[in-house]
């Protein structure tokens, strides 16, 4: 016996639109089967059926499914149409992917920029943007004030609106400083404090360390060998987890190009031992420019996590310009980063004898022009003479 699905699926399936969409073709008296108007969403049709949708014959295998990621900038509807004739999403889709029924799953303020997802899929649709599968969406939202404790409060606790009620799941809140050069800070960075403490236990599993700025440089820090090879798992999810949600280019609103090293994560597991006394120290220095594998990439951005649940102020990073200077506060669970410049000094002197710096890094890069890497300081380089009052 052939199965048989309910009109509202079967026009679902075949890319006609979202659930909400077919549910109202049906109710408005523009869909027939064999002939006969269908009034019930609950009508059962087969593939043996004739199906049409204002007189045009409907089949699920006539539209191949469509999926589409897009990241929307300002200025556009998240919509098929507009009546005041402003442009949307479907302006920016190739003709070849125009299909009939691409709709976006969810929307976007006309103001707004961000990723969405174009499908003619009316069930992934419908399980993208109904409330009951729970799907999160994150926003980053830049204010003209600074957030009160009162506000966190009432948007964790939720608020009525139309149609229905909101709540926000969490608010992390990005803190910023621009001397003396951009540096951003957030804390609680990873869902999971049970996961960073697990990304800082499996530094106990590497037995082979790099020394920073190499053997004769005069510094106690360590990192992993070149390559996510060379990084346990547990930390490696952690490292994926930032380069997936915290994106420098909106964030610093300073660049539109900077993009993560995820092949070999340069930067990586880095440690400044002085549990046995080691000196654990680094220098006031500027990274290196250029990267070591991809010689057309230029260092943009520096992103480090506080993995150590044990530290004290000397965790602090020092950072100075040539002429102004201030410090990064450490914590546990505390993503910050800094825009790189032949001037974003940086360092940290002896810590704490008995402790154990760990922090995860990942660097941000630029690709350039040959000429461009030409005139760019390749190597890292060391300043002991800078002044801290």
């Amino acid at each position: 016996m052939e199965q048989e699905i309910s009109v509202l699926k079967y026009l679902v399936a075949s890319g006609i639109g979202s659930r909400r969409v077919c549910a109202s073709l049906i109710m408005k008296g523009e869909v027939k089967a064999n002939g006969q108007l269908i009034t019930s969403l609950k009508h059962l049709i087969s593939n043996h059926d004739l199906l049409e949708v204002n007189g045009q014959q409907i089949s699920i295998e006539q539209t191949k499914k469509v999926h589409l990621i897009l990241n929307k900038p300002k200025g556009y509807l998240s919509s098929v149409s507009d009546d005041r004739n402003r442009p949307t999403v479907l302006d920016l889709v190739p003709e070849k992917y125009k299909v009939p029924g691409l709709v976006p799953a969810g929307r976007l303020d006309y103001l707004s920029s961000g990723l969405m997802i174009l499908t003619n899929d009316g069930d992934l649709v419908y399980r993208i943007t109904h409330p009951k599968f729970k799907i999160e969406k994150e926003y980053l939202v830049f204010l003209d004030k600074p957030l009160l404790e009162s506000d966190i409060q009432k948007l964790t606790k939720g608020y009525k609106i139309e149609p229905g009620f909101a709540r926000v799941l969490a608010v992390k809140t990005i803190n910023r400083i621009d001397i003396p050069y951009p540096v951003v800070f957030v804390d609680d960075f990873i869902p999971s404090p049970s996961l960073v403490r697990a990304a800082a236990e499996s530094y106990d599993e590497v037995d082979d360390w790099v020394k920073y700025g190499g053997e004769d440089a005069g510094q106690v820090q360590w990192c992993n060998k070149l390559g996510r090879e060379n990084i346990p798992s547990t930390a490696l999810l952690v490292m994926d987890y930032i380069v997936t949600h915290f994106d420098p280019n909106k964030v610093f609103g300073l660049t539109d190009n900077a993009f993560p090293d995820m092949s070999y994560y340069g930067g990586g597991m880095m440690m400044t031992p002085n549990k046995n006394g080691e000196g654990g120290h680094l220098g006031m220095h500027v990274d290196a420019t250029i990267h070591a594998i991809n010689k057309n990439w230029k260092r943009e951005y520096s992103v480090i996590l506080g993995v150590s649940e044990e530290y004290d102020s000397s965790f602090d990073l020092l950072v100075h310009n040539g002429k102004e200077h201030g410090r990064i506060p450490y914590k546990f669970n505390r993503l910050y980063a800094f825009k790189c410049s032949e001037n974003s000094w940086h360092g940290l002197p002896e810590i704490t004898k008995g402790l154990d710096k760990k922090t995860l890094g990942v660097m941000y890069w630029s690709k350039i022009s040959d000429e461009e890497r030409d005139t760019i300081e390749i190597k890292a380089k060391f300043n002991d003479n800078l002044e801290f009052n």
